[in-house]
Parts: structure tokens; sequence; C-alpha cells
């Protein structure tokens, strides 16, 4: 029994860090493709906005960003910042409490991750053509994002609990049928030390090396009760002789 529990054990553990290792690989590489995505919308915006910033006096136009791929279309959340990085225009939630320039020190055109007013985002820093000292900011909500990693984080939690508890089962009904005939051998030589020479294992498996082993435990259990029946019979006739003698003295 100790045997079988630690070759299934063996068998889940091992099972657990290969699907934890593909199911972190698979996450990592979701994020990375569904950041890259957004990433690339958030600079094409951006550029577009600082662009065009000039022929709106320094402001965000009204009009729709450009066409999105299948990360969807993009609600513009920004800030124009102007030479001394104060604030020239912003649009919502921005505009109520716009974030300050120096809270910033990412690279221009470099997408990073922040948080305002409560909400988690994803921006890019943009400068404006012909104004080296005024900066576009462009955000988008991270909350879809974040929405289908936790729903992929989930899925994958729970087809590693049915993953591991499938591979128990398997591994438990693969090792019960190949050692049920080693249980048998056990169990009989067993029986053999308490004194029944009456067990025989009689296998019938397919392994050949298992149908040696049980063949030879059966020829050593009927040398070993040949040998005690030998033993009796020479001790009833020592006795007998022995007690010829006495019995005339």
């Amino acid at each position: 029994m100790q045997f079988r529990r630690r070759i299934v054990l063996s068998t889940v553990a091992v099972t657990a860090v290969a699907l934890g290792v593909a199911f972190f690989a698979i996450s990592k590489e979701f994020t990375e493709l569904q950041e890259s995505r957004l990433d690339a919308e958030l600079v094409d915006v951006a550029k577009v906005e600082a662009k065009e910033a000039p022929l709106f006096g320094f402001s965000f136009n009204e009009g729709p960003g450009p066409p999105t791929n299948d990360v969807g279309p993009l609600t513009k959340h920004g800030v124009i910042y102007g030479d001394d990085d104060a604030p020239m225009s912003a649009t919502a939630p921005f505009d109520k409490l716009p974030p300050s320039r120096a809270t910033f020190s990412h690279p221009n055109e470099r997408c990073f991750d922040f948080e305002h007013g409560g909400h988690h985002y994803r921006g890019v820093l943009v400068g404006i053509p012909g104004h080296p000292k005024k900066t576009v900011l462009l955000a988008a909500l991270r909350e879809d994002l974040d929405a289908d990693e936790r729903f992929l984080r989930d899925a994958m939690a729970f087809a590693f609990v049915v993953a591991l508890a499938w591979a128990g089962v398997i591994a438990s009904f693969v090792v019960r049928r190949f050692t049920r005939e080693h249980q048998r051998i056990a169990e009989v030589a067993n029986r053999v030390t308490k004194g029944d020479l009456s067990a025989r294992v009689a296998a019938r498996s397919g392994d050949p090396d298992v149908l040696n082993l049980a063949r030879d435990v059966d020829e050593m259990i009927d040398t070993i009760s040949a040998l005690m029946t030998s033993q009796r019979r020479f001790l009833a006739h020592a006795a007998h002789e022995l007690r010829s003698p006495i019995t005339k003295i």
C-alpha cells in the first residue's frame, strides 16, 4: 500500500509541476499579447492626437480615433501638458483632477500602468511635433484586460484542480492494475510466514517477469512444505524408534 501511495503521489506531483509551468507560460503569453495590442493602439491614437493638438488649440478633438483591431475602440482619456508641465486641456475623468506630469518618468512612446482616481490605467506619453516641451498623455482603462486575465486565471485554476484529480484517479487505477499480482505475492508470503503452507500465488499476469516470480514463490512454498513434511515424518519415526527401547527397558 505504501508503495502504491508513493507512486500515485509522485505522479500527481509531477503532473502538478508540469501543468503549473505550462499554465504560467500560457497566462504570461496571453497577458503580453493583450498588452502589446493595447499598447500599439494607444501609441497610434496618441500620435494622431499629438499631431492634431496644435490645430485644435492644444486640446483633444471630439472626433473618433483611428480604427482599432480586436482590442476594441479606445475611449479617449488624456491630458495635454504645456511647457511648464501644467495641464492645458484634459478629457474625462482627468479634467476634474489631472494627474501631475511629474509623476510620469517614463520615456515617450513607452506604455506603462498607473493608478488614478481608484482606477487602473494603461497610458503612454507622446511629444507634440514642433513643440518639444509639450506632451500628450493618452490612457485607456485596463478593466477589460484585467477581467480577461482574471477569467483566464480562474479557468486555469479550475482546469488545474480537475487535471490533478483526474491524474490521481488514473495513476491509482494503473498502479493498482499493474501491482495487483505483486500484492497477491506479498499476501501469500505473509500467509506462509504465519504457517499456512497451502497458500499459492497462481498468477495469471501477462508480464513474464511477474509470472516467473509467482512460479518461483509457489515452488519455494512447495519445497518448504515438502521439507516440513519430511521433518515431521523424521521426527515421528525417530520418536517411534526411541519409544520402543525405552518401553522394553
